[in-house]
């Protein structure tokens, strides 16, 4: 059977891969010069020969899809690291804030959480106003919420919000050598913008700028903001278009910095760096490469997307705020931004359902057409939290049985407790840092003594 896939994401080229190895002939049809999608990692402007992911950034233990992925295609992984459990830094009204002051905002998002939990369909901003939040501990959850879902916090589901310490890791030479192997051996026709799917007839044909495809099948990979763009004939089932347009995505440009002073700014960093102005977080994720500098990254997402600021503003505005937790001028040696809400191939971050959208309209949204035409991508994948590579990786496994009939072989999301293949380094795995989200403001405040 024909099969044509739409997109070469990670969704996509899982699909591809393993529908090619079932014996079905395959052809990914991508709309940029390159596969990946919104994983995306910067080689360039950086020296000492590090990088930077800019879009996909983090692999959270438990999440056993991606990591049995990274095994098998032997890639890989940085040792486990343990966060939540130390006080970040926090930047508000211009001024660093003490240990006990950032603690006791910890504590008061604690304990409204378990004293008033957040009803269906509440959002965050709605929450913390019935919970009489404090100034200072809003302006935390909402520079917070910018690292993920990164939209407002009125659009926040307040449900959603997580409490506890994470565990994760990082692909050790950047998280591009995912979608790059698995495309390896696959058909991938690069620099093809699909404008029209025509599934009126027996075959599915899809028309791009530069020509024509016909298949048996067609599975469509691109992020959900893209699906209502592409002409389709005949039209999307109207429940269809209701669902897709009634999912909100977090939005955002990802700002990287490399610094000469390594030490210096990671030490200052620490666990992350939180403002109420622009960089609204900073995280040091280059801990585990080589080299003697620091890469230091943020999202400048939601309301905090820098619309009308030049990219040197914005580093400058990063540059600043190390100087000031740093109590010394910063040398940065390169730096770069990327916006996915103005990247016509994306047009969003990751998808961000509130109440019982899960339930409902993503369900929607993934249901086949007449059995030939099917949709995966990290929108249409049910997990409770963020981690997009993982939901497009399960999405895509999705697909695949979906056509073949069979049971899918991803795992479960309930198997955090089975030893992964990835090795787990304890000295290094007991070293405490923030993730890229889930915030653990439910952990009891610790000093740095």
């Amino acid at each position: 059977m024909k099969v044509l896939v739409v997109g070469a994401g990670l969704s996509g080229l899982v699909a591809a891969h393993r529908l090619q190895t079932a014996g079905h002939k395959v052809t990914i049809v991508e709309a940029r010069p390159r596969v990946g999608g919104r994983v995306l990692t910067l080689r360039e402007p950086f020296s000492g020969g590090q990088h930077a992911d800019v879009g996909a950034m983090i692999l959270y233990e438990g999440q056993n899809t991606i990591l049995d992925l990274c095994h098998e295609f032997g890639i890989r992984l940085t040792p486990l690291t343990t966060v939540g459990a130390e006080l970040p830094c926090v930047r508000y009204r211009g001024r660093l804030l003490g240990q006990e002051e950032i603690g006791a905002c910890f504590g008061e998002l604690g304990k409204a959480h378990a004293d008033h939990p957040a009803e269906p369909f509440e959002t965050g901003a709605a929450w913390v106003r019935r919970c009489r939040i404090s100034a200072p501990a809003i302006a935390l959850l909402d520079a917070i919420i910018e690292i993920q879902p990164s939209i407002p916090l009125r659009f926040v589901d307040a449900r959603g919000l997580h409490f506890g310490p994470e565990r994760y890791m990082q692909m050790a030479e950047g998280n591009d050598q995912l979608p790059r192997r698995l495309s390896q051996g696959l058909d991938v026709r690069l620099e093809h913008v699909v404008r029209l799917i025509d599934w009126s007839r027996s075959s599915v044909v899809i028309e791009s700028e530069r020509g024509q495809f016909e298949g048996d099948l067609l599975v469509l990979a691109v992020p959900g903001p893209l699906t209502t763009e592409i002409g389709w004939n005949p039209p999307l089932p109207a429940q269809k278009v209701r669902a897709l347009v009634s999912l909100r995505y977090g939005t955002g440009a990802a700002a990287v910095a490399q610094y000469q002073e390594r030490k210096t700014v990671s030490d200052a960093v620490r666990t992350a760096f939180f403002s109420d102005t622009i960089p609204r977080w900073l995280l040091d994720l280059s801990i585990d490469q080589p080299g003697n500098a620091a890469i230091v990254t943020t999202i400048l997402s939601a309301e905090s997307e820098p619309r009308g600021l030049a990219q040197n503003e914005v580093l400058g505005e990063m540059d600043s705020a190390l100087t000031e937790i740093t109590r010394s001028s910063v040398t940065r040696l390169g730096g770069a931004i990327v916006s996915w809400t103005d990247d016509p191939f994306a047009r969003c971050i990751a998808r961000a359902p509130i109440g019982d959208q899960r339930e409902t309209v993503l369900r929607e949204i993934k249901r086949p057409l007449s059995n030939r035409v099917f949709f995966t991508g990290e929108h249409t994948d049910e997990r409770p939290g963020p981690g997009g590579m993982d939901g497009a990786i399960r999405s895509g496994l999705r697909v695949v049985s979906e056509i073949t009939g069979g049971q899918s072989s991803q795992s479960s999301m309930d198997d955090s407790a089975r030893p992964g293949p990835w090795t787990v380094d304890k000295a290094r795995a007991a070293r405490v840092r923030w993730s890229y989200s889930h915030p653990p403001w439910m952990q009891p405040p610790t000093s740095r003594g």
